[in-house]
Protein backbone atom coordinates (compact mmCIF):
# COMPACT_ATOMS: atom_id res chain seq x y z
CA UNK A 1 0.00 0.00 0.00
CA UNK A 2 1.40 3.44 -0.89
CA UNK A 3 2.39 5.92 1.79
CA UNK A 4 -0.06 8.70 2.52
CA UNK A 5 0.28 12.47 2.17
CA UNK A 6 -2.14 14.81 3.92
CA UNK A 7 -3.02 17.87 1.87
CA UNK A 8 -4.44 20.69 4.00
CA UNK A 9 -5.58 23.39 1.59
CA UNK A 10 -8.67 25.38 0.71
CA UNK A 11 -7.87 26.67 -2.76
CA UNK A 12 -9.52 24.24 -5.23
CA UNK A 13 -6.90 24.87 -7.92
CA UNK A 14 -4.00 24.27 -5.51
CA UNK A 15 -5.74 21.21 -4.05
CA UNK A 16 -6.12 19.64 -7.47
CA UNK A 17 -2.56 20.50 -8.48
CA UNK A 18 -1.08 19.08 -5.26
CA UNK A 19 -3.26 15.99 -5.56
CA UNK A 20 -1.95 15.35 -9.08
CA UNK A 21 1.67 15.99 -8.03
CA UNK A 22 1.32 13.75 -4.97
CA UNK A 23 -0.37 10.89 -6.79
CA UNK A 24 2.17 11.16 -9.64
CA UNK A 25 4.87 10.73 -6.98
CA UNK A 26 3.23 7.48 -5.89
CA UNK A 27 1.43 8.58 -2.73
CA UNK A 28 -2.11 8.04 -1.58
CA UNK A 29 -3.81 11.37 -0.79
CA UNK A 30 -6.12 12.44 2.01
CA UNK A 31 -7.23 16.03 2.28
CA UNK A 32 -8.76 18.49 4.72
CA UNK A 33 -10.07 21.98 4.13
CA UNK A 34 -9.61 23.73 7.49
CA UNK A 35 -7.20 23.78 10.42
CA UNK A 36 -9.35 21.95 12.98
CA UNK A 37 -9.37 18.79 10.82
CA UNK A 38 -5.59 18.46 10.49
CA UNK A 39 -4.72 16.83 13.85
CA UNK A 40 -7.59 14.31 13.80
CA UNK A 41 -6.65 13.32 10.25
CA UNK A 42 -3.01 12.84 11.27
CA UNK A 43 -4.11 10.49 14.05
CA UNK A 44 -6.39 8.59 11.68
CA UNK A 45 -4.08 8.32 8.65
CA UNK A 46 -0.50 8.68 9.98
CA UNK A 47 0.73 10.47 6.83
CA UNK A 48 4.32 10.48 5.61
CA UNK A 49 4.10 14.23 4.92
CA UNK A 50 1.78 17.18 5.45
CA UNK A 51 1.27 19.65 2.62
CA UNK A 52 -0.08 22.81 4.25
CA UNK A 53 -1.46 25.93 2.64
CA UNK A 54 -0.34 28.31 5.40
CA UNK A 55 -3.41 30.56 5.26
CA UNK A 56 -5.78 27.60 5.64
CA UNK A 57 -9.06 28.75 7.23
CA UNK A 58 -10.33 27.46 10.54
CA UNK A 59 -10.28 28.12 14.25
CA UNK A 60 -6.48 28.24 14.29
CA UNK A 61 -4.26 30.43 12.17
CA UNK A 62 -1.39 28.82 10.25
CA UNK A 63 1.20 29.66 12.91
CA UNK A 64 -1.03 28.26 15.65
CA UNK A 65 -1.48 25.06 13.67
CA UNK A 66 2.29 24.72 13.25
CA UNK A 67 2.69 25.16 17.01
CA UNK A 68 0.04 22.49 17.67
CA UNK A 69 1.80 20.14 15.25
CA UNK A 70 5.12 20.73 17.04
CA UNK A 71 3.54 19.92 20.41
CA UNK A 72 1.85 16.74 19.24
CA UNK A 73 4.14 13.68 19.66
CA UNK A 74 2.61 11.91 16.66
CA UNK A 75 2.66 14.95 14.37
CA UNK A 76 6.00 16.54 15.26
CA UNK A 77 7.94 13.83 13.42
CA UNK A 78 6.07 14.34 10.14
CA UNK A 79 7.67 16.69 7.58
CA UNK A 80 5.51 19.75 6.87
CA UNK A 81 5.76 21.43 3.48
CA UNK A 82 4.19 24.88 3.54
CA UNK A 83 2.69 26.55 0.47
CA UNK A 84 1.86 30.24 0.11
CA UNK A 85 1.70 33.04 -2.45
CA UNK A 86 3.76 35.15 -0.06
CA UNK A 87 7.51 34.87 0.06
CA UNK A 88 7.88 35.58 3.78
CA UNK A 89 9.21 32.12 4.70
CA UNK A 90 11.83 31.71 2.01
CA UNK A 91 14.80 32.81 4.12
CA UNK A 92 13.66 31.79 7.63
CA UNK A 93 11.42 28.74 8.04
CA UNK A 94 9.25 28.76 11.17
CA UNK A 95 9.75 25.98 13.69
CA UNK A 96 8.10 22.82 12.42
CA UNK A 97 8.30 23.67 8.73
CA UNK A 98 10.50 21.30 6.75
CA UNK A 99 10.21 23.07 3.39
CA UNK A 100 8.53 26.11 1.88
CA UNK A 101 7.21 26.36 -1.65
CA UNK A 102 5.96 29.59 -3.10
CA UNK A 103 2.85 29.32 -5.23
CA UNK A 104 2.45 28.70 -8.08
CA UNK A 105 4.20 25.39 -7.47
CA UNK A 106 5.83 23.39 -10.22
CA UNK A 107 6.07 19.60 -10.23
CA UNK A 108 9.88 19.72 -10.21
CA UNK A 109 9.95 22.06 -7.19
CA UNK A 110 7.43 19.83 -5.41
CA UNK A 111 9.41 16.61 -6.01
CA UNK A 112 12.65 18.37 -5.08
CA UNK A 113 11.15 19.55 -1.78
CA UNK A 114 9.92 16.04 -0.94
CA UNK A 115 13.37 14.63 -1.63
CA UNK A 116 15.09 17.32 0.46
CA UNK A 117 12.97 16.45 3.50
CA UNK A 118 13.49 12.71 2.93
CA UNK A 119 9.94 11.78 1.93
CA UNK A 120 9.76 9.05 -0.69
CA UNK A 121 7.07 6.63 -1.65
Amino acid sequence: MPRTCLIAAYDPWLLQLLRVFTEESGFRVVQVYDTQDVLPMIEQEEPAAILLQIDLPGRMKGGELLQALNQNPLANQIPVLVFSWQNEYISDLPNGVSAYLQEPVTYDAFVDALQKVGVTC
